[in-house]
């Protein structure tokens, strides 16, 4: 099995950005090291950007989303 301690990303997507994300929490006395090569204002810069942005309301959708469930299971 490869144990990689640097990684050079010249198409990131989030999704292989999360499964580096948890070799890292799996294997924490590795160093690792991810570097992007992207161009500014570039559109694989833009769509990683989108991405991103995308999985972040995703995420406090999620959360709102609970937290109004939790609410109206208390209220109940």
């Amino acid at each position: 099995m490869l144990r990689p301690t640097f990684v050079i990303l010249m198409d990131p997507s989030p999704a292989f950005i999360r499964q580096l994300e948890i070799y890292k929490a799996e294997h924490p006395e590795i160093p690792l090291r991810v570097y992007f090569i992207l161009y500014d204002n570039s559109v694989e810069e833009q769509l990683y950007l989108s991405g991103i942005r995308r999985e972040k309301e995703a995420f406090e959708t999620g959360i709102r989303e609970a937290r109004v469930s939790l609410l109206h299971v208390v209220l109940l």
